[in-house]
């Protein structure tokens, strides 16, 4: 049941919703790899999770909202649990600050759902996705040292032309397109917003100018699990064979497929998925050296750069969300995060297709990426959040 709150007080929690969306993300300055100072950055960033904490609060306590559902209870539980590292983590402060923000956009969430409803958290949400993309363009055109992609490699700073907008880099922008393509399509189907329609089209083209292959692949897939009906199985049966006659040629060709792929022109750089390979086998080596409770969560950017000679390159992360998950918080972590997916898909409340298509976006940015936990708040953990809670009783798988 939703439980409406008082008009102005609506309003006010949904401007907060919409800044909160925005600045997950959010990166406006460049700074050196080894740089964790405090800036005007992340003074705002720590503002904005202390006023969604508050109100998430507030929220509860006025319009007796709850968790909702009992998976919800596992993934507070794994929260918490990363809170407890700070006692063994290599930087206790940071762990503190990256576990509160993931609690902050937790209990706001399930609380704004609860007490607004589905059609308004999305909304919402596109609203802020929209804002994002508008100020990422302005950036890539007229800003463009922070607006195209830049990277640190063995203390370098090495300069490119993909876009990365105010993402901070250009895989990250693909993984916000790739989710505002997902979410103005199913908005798009119950409405002709042109705001909707906007923030399609400029996901689009964002996609386009990131050149991040793996969120344009997962648009695809989301996009087909959204707008899924009966009537169109023959389209999808086409689309179906159609992939598996690629699939083939791609097995006969596939050295010259491997190569016209590559951004470098390097195979070794497809088979090694961008050099990933390298760090999972590191991170392997470390998880059984602690499998129990790991290193302590966000502990990969302090431990991991020590490891770039092996590596061959520095790296702040694991690039697979299960590995990122076992180097943090060893076999207790993955197995409440394994435990609150199970009990989801188990459970006897209906899910949306929009729900299952943010849940397979999770679960496929966390094959090649760190996905949902990886430090501070990001916006696949937003994704798995809002999957977690966004019911529609008009439309059921």
């Amino acid at each position: 049941m939703i439980i409406k709150s008082n008009r102005i007080d609506g309003r006010w929690f949904s401007l907060l919703l919409i800044l909160s969306i925005f600045f997950v993300d959010a990166v406006f300055r460049v700074r050196s790899y080894d740089d964790k100072s405090l800036d005007a950055q992340v003074v705002l960033k720590l503002l904005v999770y202390f006023l969604i904490f508050v109100s998430g609060l507030l929220l509860r306590k006025s319009n007796g909202s709850n968790f909702q559902y009992y998976y919800n209870k596992y993934l507070l539980a794994l929260i918490m649990v990363f809170a407890l590292s700070a006692f063994w983590s290599p930087n206790s402060a940071y762990t503190l600050v990256a576990s509160f923000s993931l609690l902050a956009y937790f209990i706001f969430i399930t609380s704004y759902a609860s007490s607004f409803g589905t059609t308004l958290l999305l909304k919402n949400i596109s609203i802020a996705l929209l804002a994002f993309m508008i100020v990422s363009f302005i950036f890539y055109l007229f800003i463009p040292s922070v607006g195209r992609i830049s990277y640190w490699e063995f203390d370098v700073y090495v300069k490119g032309g993909r876009m990365s907008g105010i993402a901070g880099s250009a895989n990250n922008l693909g993984r916000i397109s790739c989710l505002g393509v997902m979410l103005s399509t199913y908005l798009l189907m119950n409405s002709s917003s042109k705001l909707y329609r906007l923030l399609f089209f400029l996901s689009v083209v964002s996609l386009l100018l990131c050149m991040n292959r793996s969120s344009m692949l997962m648009a695809v897939v989301g996009v087909c699990m959204i707008t899924y009906s009966r009537r169109y199985e023959q389209i999808y049966a086409l689309f179906i064979s159609l992939g598996v006659i690629g699939l083939c040629l791609l097995l006969i060709f596939l050295d010259d497929f491997l190569f016209l792929i590559s951004r470098s022109g390097n195979i070794e750089e497809i088979l090694t998925f961008t050099g990933r390979t390298h760090i999972w086998s590191v991170v392997v080596d470390l998880f059984y050296n602690n499998p129990v409770l790991g290193y302590g969560y966000g502990s990969s950017m302090f431990i991991l750069p020590k490891f770039e000679s092996a590596i061959g390159f520095t790296a702040s992360h694991a690039h697979n969300m299960v590995l990122q998950i076992l180097l943090y918080m060893g076999i207790v972590g993955f197995g409440l995060l394994l435990i609150s997916f199970l009990v989801f898909f188990v459970s006897k409340h209906r899910k949306t297709k929009f729900q299952l298509s943010l849940i397979a976006y999770v679960l496929y940015n966390g094959l090649l990426e760190s996905g949902a936990f990886n430090g501070l708040v990001n916006i696949t953990t937003i994704a798995l959040f809002v999957a977690y809670n966004a019911r529609s009783e008009r439309e059921c798988v």
